[in-house]
């Protein structure tokens, strides 16, 4: 027979444990939890929106960058324009010599065709009246070849026998105007050196040497030159003229 153990209502009050605690606890466990999650998720979308905060670009940043993009194109644009211009400066330097050359050329071809040209020619000596009169006459022609007349300033020439001698006398080129392709004679007239010097003149062993100067103006493009010559004249056994100098240079 078994016998049912009864409990007094005490005892089972005792025992009785209710559960509301438990389930509150646990409620605020999972409230804990909860808060926990959301803080943490709060936390994580706070960190990424400070983040993007920080890498968002504001005006202030859009307005620099443009700035230094402006800036660049703004050097580009100045070593561009240098490089052009230094391009230009060489090409008008090189234009600039080459106009010069041409102009140069131009001018030094301007002056060859409308110079004066001054010369000494036709000279010859009188040999019958030297021989048989010992007198000495010496003519001879300055012409202008030239297309420009030409303004005679100063000249002169000297006349002697076998070579140059400075005791020799002088014969001057008085200041003229020759005008183009045209000339003016002139003479020189002396006795007779000594006997010793006309016999070696007569009869051929000794020459007259003329020479000289003359100065003189291209008139029309006023360059001044300066005309040497000097010429051997052989009286036998045939009468003969040598040109030794026949020089002109500009002054």
């Amino acid at each position: 027979m078994i016998k049912k153990n009864k409990l007094s209502s005490k005892q089972k009050e005792k025992n009785f444990k209710p559960l509301t605690t438990s389930t509150t606890t646990h409620s605020k466990n999972i409230s804990n939890v909860e808060v926990k999650e959301h803080n943490n998720s709060e936390s994580v979308e706070s960190a990424i929106f400070d983040n993007k905060k920080r890498n968002r670009l504001t005006t202030q940043d859009y307005i620099g960058i443009a700035g230094v993009f402006v800036n660049v194109i703004l050097i580009l644009l100045t070593l561009g324009a240098i490089i052009q211009t230094k391009k230009s400066v060489k090409i008008a330097a090189e234009a600039l010599s080459d106009a010069r050359k041409k102009d140069s050329s131009e001018q030094m071809q301007y002056q060859i065709e409308n110079k004066a040209y001054v010369q000494i020619t036709n000279l010859t000596l009188d040999k019958a009246n030297y021989t048989l009169n010992r007198k000495l006459v010496i003519t001879f022609d300055i012409i202008n070849l030239g297309k420009s007349p030409a303004k005679i300033k100063d000249g002169h020439f000297n006349v002697a026998v076998g070579k140059k001698d400075s005791s020799a006398p002088v014969g001057r080129v008085e200041n003229n105007i020759i005008s183009s392709i045209s000339s003016i004679r002139r003479n020189f007239r002396a006795d007779a050196a000594d006997n010793a010097e006309y016999r070696a003149t007569v009869i051929g062993e000794k020459g007259f040497v003329v020479w000289g100067e003359i100065r003189y103006e291209s008139m029309v493009t006023k360059n001044e030159f300066l005309y040497s010559f000097e010429f051997v004249i052989k009286v036998s056994p045939e009468l003969d003229v040598q040109t030794l100098v026949n020089d002109e240079k500009q002054l």
